[in-house]
């Protein structure tokens, strides 16, 4: 029998979380240590990143909402 459970490290508290099926990427997690919500980043291998997070621009010193 085939072991479809995979992992991943929480960013926020390195706690491993454990999944029986892979989670899609976008999807929404919530770490059951520190309580922090999650985002699946990456599938493969599954990588978790916080959720909402929106990416700082250098240069210009602000922001830079995503487009989906």
């Amino acid at each position: 029998m085939t072991d479809k459970t995979v992992a991943s490290i929480c960013p926020e508290c390195d706690t491993k979380i454990r999944f029986n099926e892979g989670p899609g990427l976008g999807a929404f997690v919530r770490c059951p240590e520190c309580n922090t919500t999650l985002e699946v980043v990456r599938t493969a291998p599954l990588k978790l990143g916080w959720a909402f997070e929106e990416p700082f621009d250098e240069e210009e010193g602000y922001r830079v909402r995503r487009r989906n």
